[in-house]
Parts: C-alpha cells; structure tokens; sequence
C-alpha cells in the first residue's frame, strides 16, 4: 500500500555508498573530480544535497577546476603569447593558476563556467545552515551563542566569497594585480572557514549524535591546507608591494632589475598546493549526519513536511 504521507524528497545515498565515498583514495577521487562526477549527480538527482552536504562542496570543487583547465585551452588558442608575458609572471616569477583565463576570450568562458560554482556553493551552504539548526534544536549538537555564529558566519561567508571572486573576471591583472588578486584571496580564506566551521560542529556534536569521528590525516590536511590558505596571500602581496616600490613610474614588463623578493618555488608551492586541496577536501570532511528529509523540510516550514502521494490525490479525485 502506497504511504499517502509520502515525504517531498525521495533521493538519498545509502549508509553503505556513503562511506564508500568517504574512504575512496586519492586517485579514484582525482579521477571522479577530472569527470565531475558529484556535478553531474547532483545535476540528475537535484535533492542529492539535501542529505548530503559534501557532495556539492566537491561539485564546487569540479567547476573551479573546471573554470581553469577549459579556458586554458583557450587561451593557447588565441593568447598563447599570455603565458611567457603577463603581469603575475612578471611579479612573482611563475605562472598562477589565474593566467588560464585572465585573457579574452577564456575569461568569457570561465565567468560561465563560475555561475555554476556559485550555484553548487549556495546548496552547500543552505544545507549546511538547516542541518546546524536542526542539530542544534535536537541537541544533537551543543554549542555556546557565538561558536553557533561563528559555524553561520563561516557558512554564509563561503557563498558571498564565492559571489566577491567574480571581480577577478572584471578586474584583469593589466589594470591592477591588486585588486585581480584580493578577491581571489578573500575566496580563498573564506573556503577554510567554512571548512572548519564542519569541524567545529562535529566537535560540539552530543553523544549519540550521528557524526563520526576525524577521519584518518584530517589534522595534518587542515594544518597543510591552512598555511597554504594564507602564506600564499602573503608571498603574493609581498611581491607587489616590491614591485610597486622598485617599477613605479617603469612601463610594465621594462623594470628589467627587479626579481621577486619571495623565491618563486616557495610562493609557486604555497600556490599549487592550495589547488590541489580542492579536490582532496571532501576526504577528510567529518562525516556530518544525513538529514533525515522530514526534519530538514520542518526546518524551513513544519506545514510542508509532507505532500500526498500522486496515487492518493488521484483516488480522491
């Protein structure tokens, strides 16, 4: 007999393929992130999300690489004299990950490519935001007033970095490094926040609660992820601080006697390992519990917890 109080949301991983999922290695990972498998399943199953979190953290991953490795192609195609000369080469001594699409027509490309990073981001963040309130009201996590702001701040931060990053398309590094680079920046800060904003909830969670512990290396990723979050900025503004002081009043690409003050395989390590924390993150998320899809539809409006069933309503009629 068909359940005429059947629930809004019908789509969920199962215990078993979620932890599989977890535990995938490095390479398998790298290998769903090339495909962007969690892009295209959360795109075919829409309230995927609404259980689990981290497959829209790992789709927002695939479209910021994504956003880099198609417009590159572009760029070799119709800009390729970009990649021997360019403002960020110039500064710091290597090429950022930025180049592949600070040129047109690849920057038309990646701010169509970015809607969708954004689009991931704000089911990631709205997801995360019921479940801490849900947990919260349920006790299954404890927490005082500001931790419980500080987990929302984070959160919401994450989605308006995500918004703040598109001026990097606008503002291109010819017309100021500065300001190509500080919303890049802010994203990047951001992103930890919110990232930390899991462990924080995981380590307030009430026993019983349904959060598992730190997976295996998680400490080590976070420290590693951490200092590449924000030594990179700093190896960055170094330079152009440097480079103002020394090239001022020198047309760009003539300050022939100016050499980054930073080494630029010190900046260049900070800079490519932040990247490829992208696709590694999800691994060593906590594993937050799945929302049961009664509870989280009551978190928005208890009156729209259940629908009838098709079935019903055409018995009725």
């Amino acid at each position: 007999m068909t359940n005429p109080r059947r629930t809004i949301l019908s789509y969920s991983l199962s215990d078993k393929d979620r932890k599989a999922h977890l535990k995938k290695n490095v390479k398998q990972l790298l290998l769903d992130t090339a495909t962007c498998k969690s892009a295209r399943v959360l795109l075919a199953n829409p309230t995927a999300i609404l259980f689990d979190s981290t497959l829209a953290l790992r789709a927002n991953c695939e479209a910021i690489i994504l956003m880099l490795c198609f417009p590159s192609i572009i760029t070799l195609i119709y800009e390729p004299d970009s990649i021997h000369n360019n403002p960020l080469l110039t500064r710091l001594g290597y090429n950022d990950a930025c180049v592949t699409f600070d040129t047109k027509p690849a920057v038309y490309f990646a701010i169509c490519l970015f809607c969708f990073a954004v689009y991931f981001c704000g089911f990631h963040v709205n997801h995360t935001h019921a479940r801490l309130k849900l947990e919260v009201e349920t006790d299954r996590v404890e927490m005082s007033p500001p931790t419980k702001m500080f987990c929302k701040v984070a959160n919401w931060s994450f989605f308006l970095g995500n918004c703040f990053f598109s001026l990097c398309f606008m503002i291109p590094p010819q017309e100021s490094t500065w300001w190509h680079t500080i919303p890049f920046v802010v994203y990047m800060v951001v992103r930890y926040l919110a990232i930390t904003a899991a462990f924080v909830e995981e380590a307030h969670s009430s026993p019983g609660a349904t959060i598992s512990a730190h997976e295996i290396g998680t400490k080590r990723y976070m420290l590693v992820y951490g200092i590449a979050t924000f030594c990179a900025p700093i190896c960055w503004f170094i330079c152009y601080a440097n480079y103002d002081s020394i090239c001022q009043n020198i047309p760009e690409g003539a300050c022939v006697d100016y050499s980054p003050p930073v080494p630029w395989f010190i900046t260049a390590t900070f800079d490519y390992v932040w990247f490829l924390s992208l696709p590694l993150a999800p691994v060593f998320l906590p594993n937050n519990s799945l929302l049961n899809p009664e509870a989280l539809l009551k978190a928005y409006d208890p009156e729209l917890a259940f629908v009838e069933t098709t079935d019903n309503v055409d018995n009725k009629l």
